[in-house]
């Protein structure tokens, strides 16, 4: 075994008759978790691979018009888990051309229930998710991002 002392190499030999143990990598795997805000209760953390995007879109703002330069960026996005919950989530914060001190980003959020009863009989869960859409597009003051996230949904089959 050898290590480093100072700007020196030293060996160490293990005993006659034993052998130093072998370092063991340990197996790991690393699940990719994501902490949510929601609007309406406290936050959620997920494993993303449980919760697939199903739809998204985010766009920056300001600056000269080169996203690089853009002083706020905004992204609404949609995850489902098989279960049928859906999570609406948004936020608006500095970009990477950054921003006036004292500014302060806002984000939020819904946690849908599965595709059972809603609020509204005449509605439907894919209702459910636009509005919550829209709502989180009002959160973040982007009507547009709401447009281009509601039309990256799965399309009705009817």
């Amino acid at each position: 075994m050898s290590f480093r002392w100072g700007s020196r190499l030293a060996t160490v030999a293990a005993p006659a008759g034993h052998s130093l143990p072998e370092k063991e990598t340990p197996m790991t795997t690393t699940m990719k978790t994501r902490k949510i805000v929601l609007s309406e209760r406290r936050p959620v953390t997920i494993t993303l691979e449980d919760w697939p995007r199903i739809a998204h879109a985010s766009r920056c703002w300001g600056g000269s018009g080169h996203e690089c330069q853009a002083n706020e960026a905004g992204h609404i996005t949609v995850r489902q888990h098989e279960d049928g919950r859906t999570l609406v989530y948004c936020s608006r914060d500095r970009g990477p051309g950054g921003m006036a001190a004292g500014y302060r980003g806002s984000e939020g959020g819904y946690l849908l229930a599965g595709s059972g009863p809603v609020d509204y009989p005449a509605q439907t869960h894919a209702d459910e998710i636009v509005r919550a859409i829209r709502r989180c597009a009002g959160i973040i003051d982007a009507p547009e991002l709401g447009d281009e996230c509601i039309s990256d949904l799965p399309a009705e089959e009817i």
